[in-house]
C-alpha cells in the first residue's frame, strides 16, 4: 500500500482520495496522468477494510465504486465547493458566480436515487436530495448550521489549467 497506509478511518481515506485524484489528474499535470488509476484501486481495497472500523453502521454499506462514480459526476465543474451533508449534496461557489455560469451543467448531473439539482434561493446554493425526501417544514437554518448539525465533508473543485 503506497498512498493510504497512514489512514486509520474511512473519512481519512475519502479525504485523501479526493486530494490525490485532484493532484494527480491530467488536467493539473499538463495532460499527463500521474497515477489516478492506482489511487482508485488502492482506495477501493483500503475502504473494504476501514468501513468496518468506523463504529458507524451506515459505513458498513459503503461502496467505493459508487463513491468514485459519484465524484466523477462533478469533475467537469470548476470553482465550486461540494459538500456531503447527511444524505444531501450541496454545491456552492468557490468563486463568486461559478454555479450560475455552470447552471446548465449542474442541472444535467444525474445521480442514482437522488433528485435532480435544485437551486435554493435563500441559501444561494444548488443541492441534490434523496428522491424519497419529504420536507416537513420551511426551516430557516443556514447552510453552516445544517453542516454543523449533520456533519459535513467538503472539497473544492478549482478551475482547470489550460492544456496547450
Amino acid at each position: 500500500m503506497k498512498y493510504f497506509q497512514d489512514c486509520q478511518t474511512l473519512d481519512q481515506a475519502k479525504d485523501l482520495y479526493r486530494k490525490l485524484c485532484k493532484e494527480l489528474h491530467p488536467d493539473n499535470n499538463n495532460g499527463i496522468d500521474k497515477g489516478v488509476g492506482a489511487v482508485i484501486l488502492e482506495f477501493k481495497a483500503v475502504s473494504k477494510v476501514l468501513k468496518f472500523k468506523t463504529g458507524k453502521d451506515i459505513d458498513k454499506d459503503f461502496d467505493a465504486d459508487k463513491f468514485t462514480d459519484l465524484l466523477a459526476k462533478f469533475e467537469h465543474l470548476q470553482d465550486i465547493n461540494i459538500s456531503f451533508v447527511g444524505s444531501f449534496i450541496w454545491l456552492e461557489d468557490a468563486i463568486n458566480g461559478a454555479t450560475y455560469r455552470q447552471k446548465e451543467a449542474i442541472k444535467n448531473i444525474k445521480i442514482d436515487k437522488m433528485s435532480t439539482a435544485k437551486f435554493h434561493g435563500k441559501k444561494k446554493v444548488w443541492f441534490f436530495s434523496p428522491i424519497d425526501y419529504k420536507q416537513f417544514s420551511k426551516g430557516s437554518k443556514t447552510l453552516a448550521k445544517i453542516k454543523s448539525d449533520h456533519g459535513c465533508n467538503t472539497f473544492a473543485i478549482k478551475g482547470r489549467k489550460q492544456i496547450a
